[in-house]
C-alpha cells in the first residue's frame, strides 16, 4: 500500500521547496489519498485566558473559516527569518525530567516494513490546559501596542523537540506564532490563520477530539524549543485558548545540515534489501532529477495508548498528465495512516548517500 498526498500549499510554503534542508508541510493543508501499491484593558503581565470548567470532558469545537474575512491560501503562512536574540522576550521554561527513549525509538529498526521511529511523546503537565498555560505567559507590551509572551520546553538529552499546540480558541487574524531554539537567531513564524486552516482541514475529514485540534509546530534542534506568541493591538490575551500538553522528543535531529542517517532503504541513495531500489549515487547523472525529487519525511502521529510518536519515512514528488506542478507526494501507507497525520508532515530534502553503496546518508545543500 502507498499513500499519495495532494498538498495544497501557500505560495510561501512552496518557496521552502527551493530552500536547502527542508519543507514545512505543516504549513499546508494535506489530504492523504490511499491507493494500492478586542479590548486593550487587560493587564500586560500574567494575563490568564478565560476557560470553562476542566473537571469534565473537554468538547473542542471550532467554526469553519468562511466568508470574505477568511484568509487567502496565498497569504504568507509560514516564513523563516533571522531574529536577534536580544529582541526576544524571556520565556517561562518548563523542564521535563530526563528520559531515555524507549526501545522502540532506538535507531536500529527491527521491522523493515514499519517506519523508523525517531521520537516519542511526552506529556507536559504544567501546560496541560489553557488556564495553566495562560498562567505561565508573561505579556510584554511593545511601543506600538503589540503584546508578546513566550514559553519553552526543555528536555535534557533530546536531539530535537516538536511542540504539540492544542488549539481551543484562536482569532483568525492578529496572531503570530514563532518557534526557535534559545540562542539561535533562526526563527520560524506561523500565522495564526494557518494554524486554523490546518485544524479546519482536519475537522473537514471527520476527525474529532484532541488529535484534530493539535497543530504540530516545526521541529527545533536541541534540547529546548521556545514558542513565542505575538498579538496585534486589537487582540486581548483572553481571546486565545492555547495549551502545550504534549511534545515529541527526538532521538535524532533531521533538521541540521550534515545530519547522518544510517538505515537501509530509508532514503534515496541508500541501498535496500529490495532489488528494485537503486543507489542514485552509483549513477548520479542518470538519476539526478529523481534524487532531487526524493525527500525524508517526518510524521508525528497518535498511537493511542503509546501517545504521540514521530517517525521517519521517505517519499517522492510526482507529476501528473497535465504537468501543472500540483505537488503530489508519494509515500508508504504505513507512514501516513490518516489525513490528520498528513497535516503534520515535514519533509527534508537533499539527503543522499556519501558515495555509491555507502549505507550512509547525509543531509547537505544542493
Amino acid at each position: 500500500m502507498v499513500s499519495i498526498m495532494k498538498v495544497l500549499c501557500t505560495d510561501a510554503s512552496l518557496r521552502y521547496w527551493r530552500w536547502p534542508l527542508h519543507t514545512l508541510f505543516a504549513s499546508c493543508l494535506a489530504l492523504a489519498l490511499i491507493a494500492c501499491g478586542g479590548d486593550d484593558s487587560a493587564q500586560d503581565t500574567n494575563t490568564a485566558a478565560t476557560t470553562s470548567d476542566t473537571t469534565g470532558p473537554v468538547v473542542l469545537e471550532m467554526g469553519p473559516l468562511i466568508g470574505s474575512g477568511a484568509p487567502s491560501t496565498g497569504d504568507a503562512a509560514i516564513k523563516e527569518f533571522t531574529q536577534s536574540v536580544q529582541d526576544r522576550v524571556a520565556p517561562h521554561v518548563i523542564v521535563l525530567p530526563a528520559q531515555v527513549e524507549p526501545k522502540s525509538a532506538q535507531l536500529a529498526a527491527s521491522d523493515p516494513n514499519q517506519p523508523l521511529q525517531i521520537g516519542f511523546g511526552r506529556d507536559v503537565a504544567e501546560a496541560a490546559n489553557p488556564a495553566a498555560t495562560a498562567s505561565l505567559l508573561t505579556w510584554a507590551k511593545s511601543a506600538d501596542g503589540r503584546r508578546r509572551a513566550a514559553i519553552s520546553v526543555r528536555s535534557p538529552g533530546a536531539a530535537g523537540l516538536r511542540l504539540g499546540l492544542l488549539v481551543e480558541q484562536l482569532p483568525p487574524f492578529g496572531v503570530e506564532l514563532r518557534v526557535y531554539a534559545p540562542g539561535d537567531e533562526k526563527t520560524i513564524e506561523i500565522a495564526g490563520a494557518e494554524v486554523l486552516r490546518t485544524i479546519q482541514s482536519n475537522l473537514d475529514t471527520g476527525a474529532t477530539g484532541e488529535d484534530a485540534h493539535i497543530y504540530w509546530l516545526p521541529i527545533i534542534s536541541g534540547a529546548e524549543a521556545v514558542l513565542e506568541i505575538e498579538l496585534a493591538v486589537n487582540i486581548n490575551p483572553s481571546m486565545i485558548k492555547l495549551s502545550l500538553p504534549h511534545v515529541s522528543q527526538l532521538a535524532i535531529d533531521p533538521t541540521s545540515a550534515g545530519s547522518e542517517v544510517v538505515q537501509k532503504g530509508l532514503v534515496s541513495g541508500v541501498p535496500s534489501p529490495l532489488s528494485c531500489n537503486v543507489d542514485a549515487m552509483c549513477a548520479e547523472a542518470k538519476y539526478d532529477s529523481l534524487r532531487r525529487a526524493t525527500a525524508v519525511m517526518i510524521a508525528t502521529v497518535s498511537n493511542g495508548f503509546y501517545g504521540y510518536t514521530t517517525h521517519m519515512c521517505s517519499g517522492v514528488l510526482l507529476t501528473n498528465w497535465q504537468q501543472d506542478a500540483t505537488p503530489y507526494f508519494l509515500t508508504a501507507n504505513h507512514c501516513i495512516p490518516n489525513p490528520v497525520s498528513a497535516s503534520a508532515v515535514e519533509t527534508y530534502w537533499n539527503y543522499t548517500s556519501t558515495k555509491c553503496n555507502s549505507n550512509l546518508a547525509v543531509n547537505s545543500p544542493p
